[in-house]
């Protein structure tokens, strides 16, 4: 129920299994739709496709933002260290992931600003978002590896829940990456719904 800990090399190679696993479903799946399948909405209240991604892709620049702050202020060491989960955040990552069937556990409401509703413009290049969102995912690779000799305990991340809801490096890449598999599940029901 308390801490749980992982090697920080442990982490970095799970966050690169997920980029590769993310970038390969956006090829696969995505990148050779036109833009009218992109951009097709099941209903008035759902997204599309491209607005899951670009969803991803506002949140990304956040995410990456805090990260990079917490990282420079961080002492330089050279050791992989073990980092601690909290309960909280394994929480916070299990209540964003999908389960095993594919389902959205629960419903998280979306900030204005990160939220690609109809009351924006439209996307006119569905395919830009795809591309920003697989360098953001490719930066955020770089951003780990580059501070790999950083010291990640002690490094407390705001959530874009709140500022005063601060999460581990651990934790907050938990949360990243369920984040992603959320909204790339709700594309790629989009598109089986496109194929139906």
């Amino acid at each position: 129920m308390g801490n749980q800990r992982i090697h920080k090399n442990q982490l970095i190679n799970s966050w690169e299994n997920h980029v590769s696993g993310m970038r390969e479903t956006m090829a696969d799946e995505f990148a050779h739709l036109s833009d009218q399948a992109l951009t097709w909405k099941p209903s008035a209240r759902k997204w599309s496709i491209a607005q899951c991604i670009l969803h991803l892709e506002l949140s990304h620049k956040i995410y990456y933002r805090n990260l990079q702050n917490a990282f420079e202020t961080s002492p330089v060491i050279d050791e992989d260290e073990e980092l601690s989960t909290t309960w909280l955040g394994r929480q916070l990552a299990d209540s964003l992931a999908p389960d095993e069937n594919g389902e959205r556990n629960m419903r998280v409401p979306t900030w204005k600003a990160l939220n690609p509703s109809s009351e924006m413009k439209p996307i006119k290049n569905p395919k830009l978002v795809l591309d920003l969102y697989s360098r953001q995912l490719a930066d955020f690779d770089e951003l780990l590896k580059h501070n790999q000799l950083v010291k990640w305990n002690g490094i407390r991340i705001p959530t874009l829940i709140t500022p005063l809801l601060k999460l581990s490096v651990a934790d907050f890449i938990a949360v990243m990456i369920a984040h992603n598999e959320r909204h790339m599940m709700q594309g790629l029901e989009v598109l089986e719904q496109i194929k139906a």
